[in-house]
């Protein structure tokens, strides 16, 4: 009998610690939840402290995971401890750790017996851990293991949809999770297959708003991807414009009608401008100023209203940045100097303080660079190269100290090359050779193929300058044999004029050399001359438009009294 009441008074024990374990768990996500969407904390200056109120939630799982032996936690239990750690460990910006935890979740929840493994809570929590790890891979640039991680918790909310068509949270997350998969495919420069994940998204955001006609998130969720939809129809061809300004018209006016809800928040708001400043973009690259203007200006104020509130929200600053970004290359299209360099002033002082020492914030570190290099360009066309140089030289210090933290980043090969040949200009202005020479070595070992020979010729006018004419045949030689190997009837023609100018430039300045004897300065310019006839040859007999005009180029002056030159055009 005695025996019998301790075994029930241990087990009535065991009962109660384990009650308890579960409500001090629920208090700690509880914690961990209201820290999390508390967005008072989410502003710059509170961020320690958010990190520091949610690190206690962190260390609180991992002692209880520590401590498994004897707290009796079950599997599911810790499967549910590692995917809390997870969603923690990415709130506060340790992204590897979650990934880790993320990982170990997953394995928890598929060892777990199929009565449970089959409950659909069960399944939407192992889902959404395949969704989140996911998204943390594609952050962190592994695509192919992103590609089939995602994959894997897309098939999870379907089998959960196909058991119970009317869930709407699977249905919310499947549609998430069809937008990761958009943004993966396109990232590894699949746009077709991005296509068909992004259409999916909008079908699954119609779907869900036929229940919930005035949800603002979904409205804005709605409007996000047709913005993206026309971001991709831009990506396989800018002629494809007309059809992307009507997918951003659509993503305007649904994400109006999300702001115009009682419901509505900072989010919708952001969605709302981000779609004008698109139109304002497409809008100003075809030309249409005045419809430009108007798009952009409304996308400032709404920015500006959200910077104003929360001015310590650096998004707000790098999203108004971009803004006056796009203001000032519609001015500087329309030759209004004064207007475009105010715009870059005003860029330059929301981005300048978002940089600290160690660039932490690389986006605003990646637009602040173009900023300066957009400024030093207007100073060098205002005949002021010194304080061009400046701009340029602080854009370039920049550039390296993003390289410094992350070399393999884009802004190696989609920015460094142009910031290295804008300087190399400024300085060819300003007759210092030898440095312009080591600019554009750095630019054309950094640059893309399409730019590459740009480039070199860009180069070779200024080794021509520095009177290096061998080295400027033989670079010639090498451009035009990787351009005839492109097989682009369409711009071939306009390159072998361009090099045939170099050619007649390089032949007439070695004529003129002082440092060759007269022999070899006949030997240089003629094999230079020939060159170039021999290249205009070839434009002509690819029938070239408008060929007889060239005639008159001042570039060839140095030809137009050689028979060869005149038979070209007889």
């Amino acid at each position: 009998v005695r025996a019998n009441r301790l075994h029930r008074q241990s087990q009535a024990n065991l009962a109660d610690a384990q009650e308890n374990l579960r409500l001090a768990i629920a208090a700690v996500d509880s914690f961990g939840t209201r820290v999390s969407e508390d967005l008072r904390l989410n502003k710059e200056d509170l961020r320690p402290l958010r990190k520091g109120l949610l690190s206690t939630a962190v260390d609180f799982h991992q002692q209880l995971l520590e401590r498994r032996g004897t707290s009796g936690l079950a599997r599911l239990e810790l499967a549910q401890a590692y995917r809390r750690l997870a969603d923690l460990s990415k709130e506060i910006d340790s992204p590897d750790q979650a990934i880790d935890y993320y990982r170990l979740a997953i394995g928890e929840f598929e060892k777990l017996p199929d009565d449970q493994q089959n409950d659909p809570t069960v399944q939407f929590k192992l889902a959404n851990c395949w969704r989140w790890l996911a998204h943390l891979l594609l952050h962190n640039g592994e695509m192919s293991v992103a590609q089939e991680t995602a994959k894997h918790g897309a098939s999870i909310f379907q089998r959960i949809l196909t058991n119970d068509d009317v869930s709407n949270q699977a249905r919310v997350a499947l549609t998430k999770t069809r937008m990761l998969q958009s943004g993966i495919e396109y990232a590894v420069n699949d746009i077709d297959q991005a296509n068909i994940f992004i259409r999916e998204a909008i079908d699954g955001w119609n779907e869900i708003l036929k229940d919930e006609p005035n949800n603002s998130d979904w409205l804005a969720e709605l409007a996000y991807s047709h913005h993206r939809y026309s971001m991709h129809l831009l990506a396989i061809s800018f002629s494809r414009w007309p059809e992307a300004e009507k997918e951003l018209e659509t993503a305007n006016d649904f994400a109006r009608r999300a702001v115009e809800l009682p419901d509505s928040n900072d989010f919708c708001r952001q969605v709302l401008a981000e779609s004008l400043l698109e139109l304002g973009r497409v809008a100003k690259i075809t030309r249409r100023f005045d419809v430009a203007i108007e798009r952009l200006t409304e996308a400032e104020t709404i920015i500006d209203a959200n910077y104003k509130s929360e001015p310590s929200v650096w998004g707000h600053a790098t999203s108004l940045a971009r803004c006056y970004e796009q203001l000032s290359s519609v001015y500087a299209l329309q030759d209004a100097t004064q207007e475009s360099e105010d715009y870059l002033v005003r860029a330059r002082e929301l981005l300048s303080p978002l940089i600290d020492a160690e660039v932490e914030n690389t986006i605003a570190a990646e637009m602040l660079s173009g900023v300066l290099g957009a400024l030093g360009s207007i100073s060098i066309d205002k005949g002021d190269v010194e304080t061009g140089l400046v701009f340029l030289d602080e854009e370039i210090h920049l550039i390296e100290s993003l390289l410094m933290r992350e070399p393999e980043s884009r802004v190696r090969t989609e920015q460094a090359p142009f910031a290295w040949q804008d300087r190399a200009k400024a300085l060819v202005l300003l007759n210092r050779y030898d440095e312009a020479l080591r600019d554009f070595d750095l630019a054309i070992q950094n640059a893309n193929p399409g730019f590459r020979e740009r480039l070199r010729m860009e180069r070779s006018e200024l080794l021509i300058k520095m009177g290096e004419y061998r080295r400027v045949l033989q670079e010639n030689h090498e451009i035009l044999l990787v351009l005839q190997q492109s097989r682009d009837s369409h711009t071939l023609p306009y390159q072998y004029v361009r090099c045939a100018k170099l050619y007649a430039s390089c032949g007439a300045r070695a004529l003129d050399d002082p440092a060759f004897d007269p022999s070899e300065q006949t030997l240089i310019s003629e094999e230079c001359f020939s060159e170039a006839i021999q290249l205009l040859r070839k434009a002509h007999e690819s029938e070239l438009d408008d060929f007889e005009s060239l005639q008159a180029e001042e570039e060839f002056e140095p030809l137009r009294q050689r028979d060869d030159f005149k038979q070209l055009f007889k």
